[in-house]
């Protein structure tokens, strides 16, 4: 048995006791105190008072601008009982602890598939939706996520801020660099449910179905056999690097 998920800290004065519940103007979401209120309002209104004066990024709550002031002094309060890894901010640690636990508290009300982290939620429920709010402001492309936007304008800058510590290849996802940096380790953690061969490469990812591949790319793993995945990955894994006059996308 595991611990109950741990809160640290008390409750601030002003949720010493609640409020009357008040009910947001803009969406109709309801809260339990005034102030929590007043702090949502300024997702409508764009508002973001709280300005970091290391890097200028600004922000709707102090309690947010705290926890960011934390980025810049590497400070970690948070402490996980179960295996003492070190988070910057309470709500980091509450859902860290389930993946001790197993707990998905949000639930995907079209298709029950649950998850840990609201935003979690949100951005799947976009998948039922078909929206996407997120525009690359080059090309125009939309993505359901914000991480999905910014790792897709890497395409257009080409930045690749993942680099392999052991041979010094950049990649432009994070994904990318953990499966190259497989052809140094020899690990395999993927085995292929027809045949029980080991690869490097799972089935493309959730950011890869979203953003197609284009012509000049290679084959989308996607429109293969799951033993041909496998066997695929193995295989464009073993080819050389290219010469460096030709760009390949990381």
């Amino acid at each position: 048995m595991f611990p109950p998920i741990q809160t640290h800290g008390m409750l601030s004065e002003s949720h010493a006791s609640p409020d009357i519940e008040s009910e947001g103007g803009e969406c109709g979401r309801s809260f339990l105190f005034s102030s929590d209120l007043v702090a949502h309002q300024k997702v409508h209104t764009g508002e973001k008072p709280y300005i970091c004066l290391e890097c200028g990024k600004g922000f709707s709550q102090s309690s947010q601008l705290m926890s960011h002031r934390r980025v810049h002094t590497g400070e970690k309060p948070y402490e996980c009982i179960i295996c003492e890894k070190s988070f910057r901010s309470n709500y980091d640690l509450v859902n860290h602890q389930r993946s001790h636990t197993g707990e998905k508290p949000y639930i995907c009300s079209d298709c029950g598939k649950s998850f840990t982290r609201s935003s979690h939620l949100i951005s799947h429920q976009r998948v039922h939706t078909g929206e996407r709010p997120y525009p690359c402001g080059i090309c125009g492309k939309r993505f359901r996520d914000c991480s999905h936007l910014i790792r897709h304008q890497r395409v257009h800058t080409g930045e690749k801020p993942y680099e392999c510590s052991i041979c010094g290849k950049s990649f432009r996802v994070n994904y990318d660099l953990v499966t190259h940096q497989r052809n140094h380790t020899g690990e395999k953690p993927y085995e292929c449910p027809d045949c029980g061969k080991a690869a490097t490469v799972s089935p493309a990812p959730v950011w890869a179905k979203e953003e197609k591949l284009t012509p000049s790319e290679p084959l989308a793993l996607t429109s293969l056999g799951t033993s041909t995945q496998f066997a695929l990955g193995d295989f464009m894994a073993s080819l050389p690097l290219p010469p460096s006059s030709v760009h390949i996308e990381g």
